[in-house]
């Protein structure tokens, strides 16, 4: 397999790690019970994180599977 040089893995991990890192500088209490406005309504950081989790990965994977079955008969 091919990769470019940042992909969807490497993407994932820096996104990981960011998270770790931002998680072990604030706390975790702080940074992840923290409210926050998306929309007009007041969110925890962990409900729009599990948000994330639930709906945009998935939809990104699909996305990704979509392109893989297009280029199968490409070569």
């Amino acid at each position: 397999m091919n990769f470019p040089p940042i992909n969807g893995v490497d993407e994932g991990t820096f996104l990981i790690v960011g998270l770790c890192l931002v998680s072990a500088w604030y706390g975790s209490e702080s940074f992840w019970n923290t409210k926050r406005v998306l929309w007009g309504h007041e969110y925890r950081t962990v409900t729009i994180a599990a948000f994330c989790l639930q709906v945009v990965l998935p939809l990104a994977a699909l996305v990704g599977l979509v392109n893989i079955y297009r280029k199968r008969d490409c070569e």
